[in-house]
């Protein structure tokens, strides 16, 4: 049964604000130190030696301090990428046996709703593929196609290649009133991956596509996820943080 799908194109997924929040920990940093540096008043000032010396001692602290925990920000935000980005790094120039290698990443350690976007580069045409997981065990992929403006020449033809195949599908409508071809592939990934090939071959038409693969919502480890529960952020935090300290 399908279930709930994303219209996303997949290049929003990349989130470089991750580098930029790593970049604005350093600048802030930077310049609370050199505020607490700058802020010493001359020597020609300073009349109680003692104090003054206190003082700069408190500032010097201070600095340290901040650096200190601006360093510990930057080494749990280093170890913390594969969680924050996950699978999300683009793969490109993929060919059906890629693709295939994609969806096997999907099945084995995405999470119940965890996607896959397989787009050519050069026209931005694109399928969509999601995990499911209803009850341990009871997993696989499924592909919604919309009947959206810049796919209504390409919906039939979507039907066309399921019915050649032989796989079930059918129409659903969905809240936002888009209708959708859904089809779903279980666990059968040369099934999954000749659909994926046959999209840009057959139904758009491309003599050379330049697929890349974009994807969210998977485990950043190498396991199996074959059950609908989904780890806090928590739990997944301490589990990237111990493997980067034993390695």
């Amino acid at each position: 049964m399908c279930g709930n799908f994303k219209l996303t194109r997949g290049y929003e997924n990349n989130r470089p604000g991750y580098d930029l929040a790593l970049a604005l920990v350093f600048s802030c940093c930077r310049s609370l130190a050199g505020r607490l540096l700058f802020s010493c008043p001359p020597v020609a000032e300073i009349v109680n030696p003692a104090v003054e010396f206190a003082s700069l001692l408190t500032m010097v602290l201070s600095v340290a301090i901040v650096t200190a925990l601006a360093t510990l920000v930057a080494l749990v935000l280093c170890a913390l990428r594969p969680a924050v980005r996950g699978l999300n790094a683009t793969h490109t120039d993929l060919d059906r046996e890629g693709m295939k290698r994609e969806l096997d990443v999907l099945l084995r350690r995405g999470y119940d709703g965890g996607y896959l976007i397989f787009t050519d580069v050069d026209t931005s045409r694109f399928i969509q593929f999601r995990k499911y997981v209803h009850a341990k065990g009871q997993l696989g992929l499924e592909t919604h196609f919309p009947r959206v403006g810049w796919s209504q020449e390409f919906y039939s033809r979507v039907q066309d290649v399921l019915r050649r195949m032989q796989m079930a599908h059918d129409r659903r409508v969905l809240e936002q009133g888009v209708e959708m071809i859904c089809a779903d592939f279980g666990t059968d990934l040369d099934a999954a991956a000749d659909f994926a090939d046959s999209a840009f071959t057959e139904i758009f038409e491309l003599s050379t596509p330049r697929i890349a693969a974009t994807g969210d919502g998977m485990s950043p480890f190498d396991e199996t996820i074959d059950t609908p529960e989904r780890p806090s952020a928590w739990s997944t935090t301490r589990r990237v943080l111990s493997s980067r300290f034993r390695d």
